[in-house]
């Protein structure tokens, strides 16, 4: 998150941060703006990736405290002199749910404090995964969207809308995250309309980030061509097969640290155990997708059709009935 730029406090400023014609993401533009003064605690609920911290860092610079400190809180570290550098800016602790509990009982005490403080004090904005989270870790919040609970606080609670709720908004959304992609003098790629309803059509595990790593790495290799669907879609089985890659290494690690105990006397054959635990379930699933067709399945594997065939009696791997998944 860059806390360089400058923004001002008006409407369409907020409209060029979070871009989109989206009810959801006007609906969350509009409580936002009725926010931005506010000290808080204002609590950004929402999944992961979904752009809380973002918005916690819009509420500060749209309002009266952007010339003042920002602070993003490292419940790690001593709070009382991250706090105190805050002044009377914003204080930002992301990940509420994530802390440990002896800090999550830090955060409440001073929370505690703060609401009894006097004079000038930092507002305070803090984010948590979703409504149960927020039930679980609120450190005394009372149950409503916003209203004071018991003790004393007015507490503010807005939800970042997802990508699932913003499908229309993805044309406009991947023309921001590339144009701040871009590197400095570099030409800004674009989506076509046909990629763009590529991509809205996805689900989104990682929402914003998720869909920024899927532009950057197309962009990437795009070369200057606007990215379409065929693109887009090489780049998201990219992003989808590089992290299996890392768990199949962590899989494949344990699975060799344990045969390979006392000496490896427990698995002597284990080059040939290992290449049949890959190949078995390898074989099933290519031969599934061209309905038992063997030829096509050795095409897509890149080997001979009669090494092929020679590895599934090996294997005792039946050749799957046409039609059957």
């Amino acid at each position: 998150m860059d806390l360089q730029p400058a923004c001002r406090g008006t409407p369409e400023a907020l409209a060029r941060d979070l871009p989109g014609g989206s009810a959801a993401i006007r609906n969350f533009r509009e409580r936002l703006m009725t926010c931005v003064d506010a000290e808080g605690p204002i609590w950004l609920m929402g999944e992961t990736g979904v752009g809380k911290a973002r918005a916690g860092w819009l509420l500060h610079r749209l309002g009266c405290r952007a010339q003042k400190p920002f602070v993003v809180l490292d419940v790690t570290l001593d709070l009382e002199g991250q706090i105190a550098a805050a002044a009377d800016g914003t204080v930002l602790v992301a990940g509420v749910e994530a802390c440990h509990a002896s800090r999550q009982s830090a955060l409440q005490a001073w929370l505690a404090c703060w609401s009894r403080q006097t004079g000038p004090r930092p507002s305070i904005v803090l984010t948590v995964s979703d409504r149960e989270a927020l039930a679980r870790h609120a450190m005394g919040a009372g149950g409503a969207i916003s209203g004071r609970n018991h003790n004393g606080r007015n507490d503010i609670r807005l939800a970042v809308p997802s990508l699932s709720e913003r499908r229309e908004d993805f044309g406009s959304l991947c023309c921001h995250l590339l144009a701040e992609e871009a590197d400095e003098g570099t030409p800004v790629a674009t989506v076509t309309s046909d990629g763009a309803r590529y991509l809205a059509s996805l689900g989104w595990p990682r929402n914003i980030d998720d869909l920024r790593a899927c532009l950057r790495r197309a962009s990437h290799r795009c070369g200057g061509v606007p990215l379409d669907r065929e693109i887009l879609a090489a780049a998201r089985r990219e992003d989808v097969l590089i992290p299996m890659a890392q768990r199949l290494a962590e899989v494949l690690g344990s699975y060799l640290d344990c045969a390979l105990e006392d000496g490896g006397v427990v698995a002597p054959d284990l080059h040939e155990r290992l290449i049949e635990e890959i190949e078995r379930p390898l074989f099933i699933r290519v031969l599934r997708s061209t309905d038992g067709n063997q030829l096509r399945a050795a095409a897509l594997l890149g080997m001979n059709r009669n090494t092929l065939r020679k590895r599934l009696q090996k294997l005792g791997v039946g050749t799957p009935r046409r039609g059957s998944r």
